[in-house]
């Protein structure tokens, strides 16, 4: 015979009562999936907007007046779009004073047809001059950027060696970009002369007229000289050239900001969702424990009877609810990660932000943080009402149970 003890008593319990048992967790899993999905989806934010900061590079982006949206839709969000400058705004931008460096690339779109491989975000980047791509896929590849030759970004499926085709025809893979939570990760880089070509390519195919030059453009990337001002440099611009060229600007602390924002709004909802939800499980718990012990009460007298002490009774009761909560945490939590990890390229779609899964240290820390407030919120409500019980003399109990 094995000795009876506080958690046979418990596994015998839980398993006497499967309805109660599954609804119990099933309230603490909702909690920590809660708990557990916003700090991962704010983890996840916050760190793409650190990548967007370190990557972006530029301090203004000029382009075509009418494609602001459309120039952010494919740096933060990889939406593939076509658009073209005026080549002479190149060296107009390079004139202005507080323009350190200015440096064009080209934004081809790639069509979900026969002729591409994938609907994709084709960049083009000036070897010569680029100061914002160049420097973190230097180490993707050996040499310069070569004619044909193509750079991916993390969640395109090829591998280094393959070729892709766009507009019928071929390119080579000869890197493979790191994941960066920002549009760059579904977005393919080539120099500007290969990018050219792409430019004529998209042209024919979707027979449309592009005027046949060397100085195919889609936007200036400027860098700002130290001393002065962005916002100022970017008026500057605006004032002597966009009339004449029809420009307009992005400016990088503006669009920081903007998404910032973004991500603040969103991650107050979050908390706030967290919050209710973990209000409504309390009184949920409290309800449902108080009713349990309540219905239970000739259980827990008969243990009295035999001698267990009111410290024994509640201890008992804290131990459940305590399995309870651990089983509800653990299910929680793996349900919201199967949602999470899976299908976390939709979710940065749908957000709209710089999205970037955080380290493993941090979704461990999210998972304990998950666990913790599940052994909270669980054994306190079984508390409350378990110190209720335990109130009562053991004779005043049995009185109202017979």
């Amino acid at each position: 015979m094995k000795p009876v003890t506080s958690m046979t008593i418990v596994k015998s319990s839980l398993f006497m009562r499967p309805l109660r048992s599954i609804g119990l967790s099933a309230v603490v899993a909702l909690l920590c999936a809660a708990i557990f999905g916003g700090l991962i989806l704010s983890s996840s934010m916050n760190r793409g907007l650190d990548t967007l900061e370190k990557r972006l590079g530029a301090d203004v982006m000029v382009v075509r007046y009418g494609y602001e949206s459309k120039a952010q839709g494919a740096i933060l969000r990889g939406e593939p779009t076509t658009f073209y400058l005026d080549p002479g705004a190149l060296d107009a931008i390079s004139q202005v004073e507080g323009v350190a460096a200015a440096s064009p690339q080209i934004y081809v779109a790639t069509l979900s047809a026969g002729c591409c491989s994938y609907p994709l975000q084709l960049i083009g980047i000036d070897p010569d001059t680029d100061f914002t791509v160049t420097p973190w896929i230097t180490g993707q590849i050996k040499g310069a950027l070569a004619d044909g030759e193509i750079v991916v970004g993390s969640k395109i499926s090829a591998d280094v060696g393959s070729e892709l085709q766009f507009f019928k025809r071929v390119y080579k893979v000869v890197g493979r970009l790191e994941n960066t939570g920002m549009g760059f990760d579904t977005s393919i880089f080539m120099n500007i002369t290969t990018a050219k070509q792409a430019a004529h390519d998209a042209a024919r195919v979707s027979s449309q007229e592009l005027q046949d030059n060397d100085d195919l453009i889609s936007a200036v990337l400027v860098d700002v000289a130290d001393g002065y001002d962005v916002k100022e440099v970017a008026n500057n611009i605006l004032r002597a050239h966009a009339a004449e060229y029809h420009l307009d600007t992005v400016v990088s602390d503006n669009m920081f900001n903007e998404v910032s924002s973004s991500i603040r709004n969103f991650t107050s909802y979050i908390r706030f969702f967290e919050i209710m939800i973990a209000v409504l499980t309390v009184l949920i718990l409290l309800i449902v424990f108080s009713v349990t012990i309540n219905s239970r009460r000739a259980e827990f007298s008969m243990y009295r009877v035999i001698g267990a002490t009111k410290g024994r009774i509640f201890s008992l009761i804290l131990l459940e609810s305590f399995v309870i909560s651990i089983i509800g945490a653990v299910i929680g939590i793996v349900v919201m990660s199967e949602i999470i990890f899976p299908f976390s390229n939709a979710i940065s779609q749908s957000i709209g932000v710089p999205f970037l899964m955080p380290s493993v240290t941090t979704i461990l820390s999210a998972a304990g943080i998950s666990i913790l407030a599940a052994v909270i919120c669980g054994p306190g409500a079984s508390a409350l009402c378990a110190a209720k019980f335990t109130s009562k003399e053991v004779y005043s109990t049995m009185r109202e149970v017979m």
